[in-house]
């Protein structure tokens, strides 16, 4: 260091304890020179008390532990490091002494040292309590202790600790959960790094467990990281305390500048700035130290590669130590592994006992499988030669009907055309007069309705004015009961003022009647507030149901509306039929006076439509979002709209009206969070969430009717007669009939066309699907004729 270290005035105690030699596992190599030399660098930083032990048995540690609590009692700082075995059982951190069997969980209770009983130790310092365990290796004992509650958890490493009490920290060698290493050396890696750092004059004992930490990091090629748990106050709090300066400390310091310019390394540079964190010159030992650290940062890939061949020859070292330890443990362990070995043995034969079992009952399920298959093989070719045969029978008698009937119909034509002409012709004035009609009601209903609508509205705003009105009576109410309170109070104060000059007899009494006062007010500022909660929910279950009235009328308008509309429409209908056999209309000036009407009842029935426009819109956006609208949203109630509230209806329980876009309906989707109708895919696809997805057959197998994966059958060509070519249509047709296209029912065919046509249809999927079946073969090859 380049100054000399002064004297602290703190008192600072330590217990330093290394267990290697246990008796019951495997000796360890490090804690006890880990101890000594933690020790020594307590002591050489100034430490007032530093008692080392080593290999300390149950009773000898449990008596060391006392001893030192006597010592942390007038002490400011207090440290306790144990280097050795830990141990973590359903939560608790534990250290081992020497002695320890722990033949089964529970004796931790009784042969190990729980770590809140460090804690409790070290608690009396005044102003740092820090405990140190360098013991997060791998547990010797987990491998032979037995569990007494199968549910009580044994888990690699340490638990992570909350310490309770202020500027209390607790270092671990390796973060909850995991296991720290020896190392290759004296000392572990973590020992190592903490005398390195923890004697730094001035540094923050945060700053120096992350230097702890990352040394570490870089020692075991990250693979072990220590942690700190606890917090500490605002302010720096070091082990050692930073040297105060003398008055010319200027020159001082350029001379250590000048000292570690001559030596010119990281870590001289850094303790200078450590050690003079506010001078001048402590900027330019920054630019230094980070010119070094640039220069090491060029040379890190050939450090790094050097660093992988001395972790290779370590984890070599490593694995032969460990190959030796784990021969001495299979010597011992060889008879329980040949107890473990029969039972082992036996429960394999239970096993396969079962899975033979197993086994038969899957032969037994595919046999079965594979009948019913079979089943239904011969069953559908049953009915598909039943349903040929039939289906052959049925084409021979309806070819003769049809050559019975072409040439009745082409007499017929003829004169069903020029009747039809006039049919149309008299069915066109009809509708013209109904469209009319109809016209004329719509806007008559409309206006009616809107008429209603607005009567609605206005028995709306009476009940809101009425919630409105109650709720300043309760405004006026709260009001005079503060005012009362306020008397009250006064009154209380006069009384209180008289009881302090009277005997304590009289104090006692104005005690009592303060309390009852108190008492009145609380139930009386209850009773305040159940009436206030009580008046607003009578108003807002008003207004529910006056905006629920308004809606039924509305509707009720609407659909009597509709009705009246209907009516008028028929009436109107019936008296614009034609008075004559010729089409012409009874009276031609009523279809001009009724659109006449037409203006002045469309502008009436618009606000009664602007209304209720939304409504038939907003339920198929929330039936859709439940999953049971498919189609697009459109702003009239349609088939669809109907179809998709009635899906609804299914699987919600409820009793809706399809025909009617309602307000309950509405809200009685929006509450619903998710999917309420199931997802209905087509032909070909499954759902899969809340999308389709395709269904791929393997090879030999295509898609079923039902969705499933079948067989291919080889395919057989079939010989067929050819069906009796029809007779020559009469060569004269009606003027008014075009000629058939080709593939339309009716049409000749030769042999060879027709044959071509059943194979068509028997190898490709005419209608999306599996068409091998006689009927449908059969239909598709009619279709095609």
């Amino acid at each position: 260091m380049l100054l000399a270290q002064p004297a602290l005035a703190a008192k600072r105690v330590a217990l330093v304890i290394g267990n290697s030699t246990y008796q019951n596992v495997v000796k360890l190599t490090n804690p006890s020179n880990d101890a000594e030399a933690m020790a020594a660098t307590l002591k050489g930083a100034g430490f007032d008390v530093v008692d080392l032990r080593r290999d300390l048995k149950a009773v000898e540690m449990r008596r060391a532990l006392r001893d030192f609590s006597d010592r942390s009692r007038d002490a400011d700082i207090a440290v306790l490091y144990f280097a050795g075995h830990g141990i973590e059982i359903d939560g608790t951190n534990y250290i081992i002494p020497t002695d320890a069997l722990l033949e089964r969980d529970i004796d931790a209770y009784d042969e190990a040292i729980p770590l809140d009983r460090l804690l409790t130790v070290i608690e009396p310092a005044k102003r740092l309590r820090l405990v140190i365990l360098d013991a997060c290796r791998d547990n010797p004992f987990k491998k032979n202790m037995k569990r007494t509650v199968v549910s009580r958890s044994i888990e690699r490493g340490l638990a992570r600790v909350e310490p309770a009490g202020s500027n209390t920290l607790v270092a671990f060698a390796a973060k909850a959960g995991s296991t720290a290493a020896d190392g290759d050396s004296k000392n572990s890696p973590f020992t190592t790094a903490l005398i390195k750092y923890l004697p730094r004059p001035g540094l923050d004992l945060r700053k120096a467990f992350g230097f702890v930490r990352d040394d570490v990091l870089k020692a075991t090629n990250n693979r072990q990281e220590p942690f700190l748990y606890g917090s500490l106050g605002g302010e720096d709090l070091a082990l050692v305390e930073a040297a105060a300066p003398a008055k010319d400390a200027e020159p001082e310091i350029r001379r250590a500048y000048e000292l570690a310019l001559q030596i010119s390394t990281p870590d001289v540079w850094a303790s200078f700035i450590a050690t003079y964190p506010h001078s001048f010159y402590s900027e330019l030992a920054k630019a230094q130290h980070r010119k070094l650290m640039e220069d090491a940062a060029r040379s890190a890939t050939a450090q790094e590669q050097l660093r992988i061949a001395a972790d290779k020859a370590a984890a070599a070292r490593t694995a032969e130590a460990a190959r030796a330890a784990e021969q001495t443990r299979l010597a011992a362990e060889r008879k329980r592994r040949e107890d473990a070995a029969r039972d082992a043995e036996a429960k394999a034969a239970e096993q396969k006992a079962a899975e033979v079992e197993r086994a038969r009952q899957i032969a037994e399920a595919k046999a079965q499988e594979q009948a019913r298959l079979a089943a239904d093989l011969a069953a559908k070719a049953k009915a598909a030669e039943e349903a040929r045969v039939a289906e052959q029978a049925r084409l021979i008698a309806s070819k003769k009907a049809r050559e019975e009937e072409a040439a009745k119909a082409a007499e017929a034509r003829a004169a069903e055309q020029k009747a039809a002409e006039g049919e149309r012709a008299r069915q066109l004035v009809e509708a013209k007069a109904q469209e009319q009609a109809r016209r004329v009601a719509e806007q008559a209903a409309k206006a009616k309705a809107a008429e209603e609508a607005k009567a609605a509205e206005q028995a709306r705003l009476a009940a809101e004015k009425r919630v409105r009105e109650d709720a300043a009576k309760a405004a006026e109410v709260k009001a005079a009961e503060v005012k009362a309170a306020e008397v009250k109070a006064a009154e209380a104060r006069a009384a209180e003022a008289k009881a302090a000059e009277a005997k304590a007899a009289e104090q006692k009494a104005a005690e009592a009647e303060r309390a009852r006062q108190v008492a009145a007010a609380k139930a009386q500022e209850q009773v305040r507030l159940a009436a206030e909660q009580a008046a607003k929910a009578k108003a807002s279950e008003e207004a529910k149901i006056a905006e629920r009235a308004a809606e039924q009328a509305r509707l009720a308008a609407e659909q009597r509306a509709r009705e009246e509309a209907a009516e008028a429409q028929r009436k109107l209908a019936e008296q614009a039929k034609p008075g004559t056999d010729d089409g012409k209309a009874r009276d031609p000036k009523a279809a001009t006076q009724l659109a006449a009407l037409s203006p002045d009842l469309e502008s009436a029935a618009k606000p009664a439509q602007q209304a209720a426009s939304d409504i038939p819109r907003l339920l198929q956006g929330e039936l859709r979002r439940v999953g049971c609208l498919k189609g697009e949203i459109s702003s009239s109630w349609n088939e669809a709209a109907q179809k998709s509230l009635q899906l609804f209806n299914k699987n919600a329980g409820t009793k809706f009206d399809v025909k009617l876009a309602s307000v309950d309906a509405l809200e009685s989707i929006r509450v619903r969070p998710a999917r309420v109708c199931p997802l209905i895919c087509e032909h070909g696809f499954r759902p899969s969430g809340e999308d389709c997805v395709r269904i791929s057959c393997e090879a030999n197998y295509e898609l079923g009717d039902d969705n499933t994966c079948e067989r291919v059958r080889p395919k057989r060509p079939a010989r067929r007669e050819a069906p009796p070519v029809a007779a020559k249509p009469p060569a004269e047709r009606p003027a008014a009939t075009e000629p058939a296209p080709s593939g339309t029912p009716g049409q000749k065919r030769s042999v060879k066309e027709v044959e071509a046509l059943w194979a068509k249809c028997s190898n490709n999927g005419h209608t999306g699907r599996n068409n091998r079946t006689f009927s449908r073969v059969n239909a598709c090859v009619m279709r095609g004729m």
